[in-house]
């Protein structure tokens, strides 16, 4: 069976309450880049109950095949049952624990099922491999604003700032945090920035920027 790719983006909220608000009120904004597929995808019209059942069939002749757990576990996201996917991410990295890809999926999985703190050490994990990945650096953002912790989620927008300097999103979002932790000036001044071709950065500095 050849090799399948799931396209698949998550959007995430849950960020700390000033964050939440503010998030949710702009709804102009110009779009985020696309995140990297947590998979890649199969084919628009892909039957996932299938692919499972052919994926596990074939684990049944090759049970130690790491991309038939790989498959598996795609087709699980492709039909949203996250726990299972995890359980095939945690047999691929019982046995390989340097697989970055894997961590990254399992990451996004668990953000799916709320558990922002195994999603954290996961894109954790990746970003250690590759302090460059601006997909895991921006899920981490996420992860650590949801667990209260916003200036952590500040040091990962400033990482992403260097990285991607015309990113208009991770300015704004820098400015949310840096408000949500009482750096108001800070907040206004990323807001500032962008506030010319940005209207969610004019209107929070409207309201909340002397």
């Amino acid at each position: 069976m050849k090799t399948l790719i799931l396209s698949f983006a998550l959007l995430f909220g849950g960020y700390c309450s000033f964050a939440q608000g503010l998030v949710a009120m702009e709804t102009e904004a110009a779009p985020a880049p696309a995140k990297k597929s947590i998979l890649n995808v199969f084919t628009a019209n892909a039957d996932y109950k299938t692919l499972v059942k052919d994926y596990t069939n074939e684990l049944y002749e090759k049970p130690n095949d790491l991309s038939l757990y790989s498959n598996r576990a795609k087709a699980y996201i492709g039909l949203k049952d996250y726990k299972k996917a995890i359980a095939d991410y945690n047999r691929i990295l019982s046995v390989d624990m340097e697989n970055t890809e894997a961590y990254y999926n399992r990451g996004l999985a668990y953000m799916k099922v709320n558990d922002y703190r195994n999603a954290l050490n996961d894109m954790t994990r990746v970003i250690k491999r590759n302090p460059e990945d601006i997909d895991a650096l921006h899920y981490r953002a996420v992860c650590k604003a949801t667990l209260f912790d916003p200036a952590g989620a500040i040091q990962d927008f400033t990482t992403l700032i260097k990285l991607e300097p015309d990113n208009l999103d991770n300015y704004y979002e820098r400015g949310i945090y840096r408000y949500e932790t009482y750096d108001s000036e800070g907040a206004c001044a990323d807001w500032a920035k962008i506030r010319d071709t940005d209207p969610r950065a004019a209107r929070a500095m409207k309201k909340y920027c002397k």
